[in-house]
């Protein structure tokens, strides 16, 4: 049950972060000002990447056993599967420098936006050097692996990197990734290409089911709040339906984001896959060299998985980078129910490392 408070800071979280992404109007001097700074900053964020960081020895190995072979199951509720050495150091470090130098800042970026400092660009394709357009295909070839689906559906491929944040809290708002009219997306693999230490957050947050905002066909917790600016400057706010479950979601990711924090002690780089929220609820996996995790947005059922609502923590230090990889539905199943539920069912990897049971 949400309470009045939980309510209330859920709302003024949101607004604050819609009001922050008002972009600046092209071809002003406000713009041009968060053109350059972003140019800065992003220079800054980059150096110790092109230097060839972290110092810390690599963590990543794959050691040539086929990917389903090294699943670990972090949670079975929500069902998220672990693969260490995922990919290698090197691997990892070309991703990075592939990143480096294609990324592009969000849309209408400034200075001030908290929680926008990620920058993204899509992989499907176009690498500028052949044995990068061979690494992508590597990449590629092992996540099919991995779902049990060599040529059916598409996969995109989404790289990322999370500026440090020296503020902890959730930086990226929880959402499925059934989320921007994605509907026939069913797994995503999610690769860790630098370690953050767990005292620096980074964590991937999935704090809880939510059945009420899935059945209401809410895919991310910022539409649940409307807000206008109105003549006068005066914000007006309406938590719409769904707020209240929102809230809820929103508090329970924060207090598992915020225990996250402690899971290891201080100096700690690698060990620590994943950790709980408070009382055991909520699961925190932690950025490890390498490492992918898989989730499922579709329950063996069809439809969204309630529990894999998820977001992310601010990472501190020197950012996080990662690749997701978005499988989505074949066409010869979207549209049919019958066909949905079966596809899943081969391909969803259950408990026992095999067929799902659900």
């Amino acid at each position: 049950m949400a309470t009045q408070d939980m309510v209330m800071s859920f709302l003024d979280q949101q607004v604050r972060s819609k009001l922050q992404v008002r972009p600046p109007e092209d071809g002003t001097a406000e713009a041009e000002a968060a053109e350059a700074e972003w140019a800065a900053r992003w220079k800054t964020w980059m150096h110790p990447w092109r230097c060839g960081a972290p110092a810390a020895s690599p963590t990543a190995s794959c050691d040539g056993r086929p990917v389903r072979e090294r699943l670990l199951l972090l949670s079975e509720s929500p069902l998220v599967w672990a693969i260490p050495g995922f990919c290698s150091h090197e691997e990892c470090a070309r991703l990075i420098q592939l990143g480096a130098r294609g990324l592009q800042p969000p849309p209408g970026w400034s200075p001030e936006w908290r929680g926008r400092q990620v920058a993204k660009t899509t992989v499907a394709g176009g690498a500028s050097k052949e044995e990068e357009e061979r690494l992508l295909a590597t990449l590629r070839e092992r996540v099919h692996s991995l779902l049990g689906s060599p040529g059916e559906g598409s996969l995109g491929l989404q790289l990322s990197f999370n500026a440090p944040e020296e503020e902890a809290g959730l930086t990226i708002g929880l959402h499925t990734d059934l989320n921007n009219g994605a509907e026939s997306r069913w797994a995503t693999v999610l690769l860790y290409l630098n370690t953050v230490p767990p005292h620096e957050g980074g964590a991937t947050v999935f704090p809880a089911a939510s059945a009420e905002l899935s059945a209401l066909g809410v895919t991310s917790t910022s539409d649940a709040v409307s807000f206008a600016v109105e003549e006068d400057g005066e914000v007006s706010v309406e938590c719409l339906e769904g707020g209240g479950a929102a809230a809820v979601l929103t508090a329970a990711a924060q207090a598992a984001a915020a225990s996250a924090l402690t899971a290891a002690p201080r100096g700690s780089r690698q060990g620590v896959l994943s950790s709980h929220g408070p009382s055991g609820v909520g699961l925190c996996v932690h950025p490890s060299e390498g490492c992918a995790i898989l989730f499922y947005s579709q329950s063996g059922g069809g439809g969204v998985d309630p529990l894999s609502w998820h977001g992310g923590a601010a990472a501190a230090g020197l950012g996080k980078w990662t690749v997701q990889c978005f499988a989505t539905l074949p066409e010869s199943v979207r549209g049919d129910e019958a066909r949905t539920r079966a596809f899943l069912s081969a391909h969803r990897i259950g408990r026992d490392g095999d067929g799902d049971v659900t």
